[in-house]
C-alpha cells in the first residue's frame, strides 16, 4: 500500500539583530508537546541536554538520547514525537547554509559544496570535537554576538565532514590539514578579538610557522590576517557604536585597539568615513 506523506511549510523567521541564525536554549519538552511534519530551507541542529525523545523524520523515526547531537538537513520532512511520560530538554538553531556561504569570506572555500543537496547522518553520537563545537556555538548565541557565532559555525560544519551520507555533494576545496588551520585560526581570532592580536600567536595555536599560517589563511580568505582581523574589529565597533553608549575611544579600546589614531585609520579605511561621522550618521558608505 502507497500513501502521499506531506508535510507543511515551515518559514523561517529572523531576529533583526541576528539574521543568519535562530535559536532556542534549553527549551523543555514532554509528551504532551505535538508538532507536525513540517520542512524548511535551513539546517537544524538539536543537541539534547536531558532526557530523550523521538524524531519523525519522513516515514522513519530516530531516537535521540542525552548527549546526542540530531541534524536535520534542509528541506527534510521533520517532527518531534515524545513517549508516554519522556521529558526532555535540547539546544537548538537553523541556519540557511546558501546565506552562510554566499554572503562570507568562506565562499570560495566551500564553492563546490551543493547546498541545496547536503546531507548528514541525523544523529551523531560520541564525537567529542563536533560536540565542542556546537556547544561553543551555544554559548555564542547567548552573547548575541553574530560575527562571533559565523565564526564558531564556519569550524562546527567542517566538523561535520566525516557525517556526510552523499559526500560527492560536499566537497571542501581545500586538504583537511588547511581546513584545520583555518577552523583553529577562525575560533582564535573570535574570541581574542578584544585584545592585541599577533598573527604570531595565531600560528603558534595553529601549530605551524607564521610564514605557512599566513599563505593558508590568504589562499582560503584571500585576505590577510591582520586585515580579516581589523574588518572583524570594526564591525564589532560598528555593533557597540549602534547599541551602546560608550564613547568612540572606548569603544576603539574594547574591540582591542590600543593606539586611537590606528583605530581612526583602520575604521576610514574599511567603512569610507572617521568613527565621528559614522556616528552622528554624516557618511556616505563605500560601494
Amino acid at each position: 500500500m502507497s500513501f502521499l506523506l506531506t508535510a507543511e511549510y515551515d518559514k523561517i523567521l529572523y531576529n533583526k539583530n541576528n539574521s543568519l541564525f535562530i535559536y532556542d536554549l534549553n527549551r523543555k519538552v514532554n509528551e504532551h508537546y505535538y508538532s507536525n511534519l513540517a520542512w524548511h530551507e535551513e539546517m537544524e541542529v538539536k543537541y539534547i541536554v536531558s532526557g530523550s525523545m523521538s524524531i519523525n523524520l519522513g516515514t522513519n523515526t530516530i531516537r535521540a538520547e542525552k548527549g546526542d547531537l540530531v541534524i536535520i538537513n534542509p528541506f527534510e520532512y521533520h517532527a518531534n514525537k515524545l513517549e508516554n511520560g519522556e521529558t526532555a530538554i535540547y539546544n537548538m538553531f537553523c541556519v540557511n547554509l546558501s546565506r552562510v556561504f554566499n554572503n562570507s569570506l568562506f565562499k570560495e572555500d566551500f564553492a563546490k559544496c551543493d547546498f541545496l543537496n547536503i546531507k548528514f547522518t541525523n544523529v551523531i553520537k560520541n564525537d567529542p570535537v563536533v560536540i565542542e563545537y556546537a556547544d561553543k556555538l551555544f554559548s555564542s548565541f547567548e552573547k548575541n554576538d553574530t560575527m562571533l557565532s559565523l565564526g564558531l559555525f564556519i569550524a562546527f560544519f567542517s566538523s561535520l565532514k566525516k557525517h556526510v551520507v552523499n559526500e560527492k555533494n560536499v566537497t571542501v576545496s581545500h586538504d583537511s590539514k588547511s581546513s584545520e588551520i583555518i577552523n583553529n585560526a577562525f575560533l582564535y581570532i573570535h574570541t581574542h578579538f578584544d585584545e592585541r592580536i599577533k598573527v604570531s600567536d595565531i600560528a603558534k595555536e595553529c601549530y605551524v610557522s607564521e610564514p605557512h599560517f599566513c599563505r593558508v589563511f590568504k589562499n582560503i580568505t584571500g585576505e590577510t590576517p591582520i586585515t580579516y582581523i581589523n574588518n572583524l574589529k570594526i564591525n564589532k565597533a560598528i555593533s557597540l557604536m549602534k547599541n551602546s553608549n560608550l564613547s568612540i575611544k572606548q569603544i576603539s579600546e574594547t574591540v582591542g585597539f590600543e593606539d586611537y589614531t590606528y583605530f581612526c585609520r583602520c575604521f576610514k579605511k574599511i567603512i569610507g568615513s572617521s568613527p565621528k561621522a559614522y556616528l552622528t550618521g554624516q557618511y556616505s558608505e563605500k560601494n
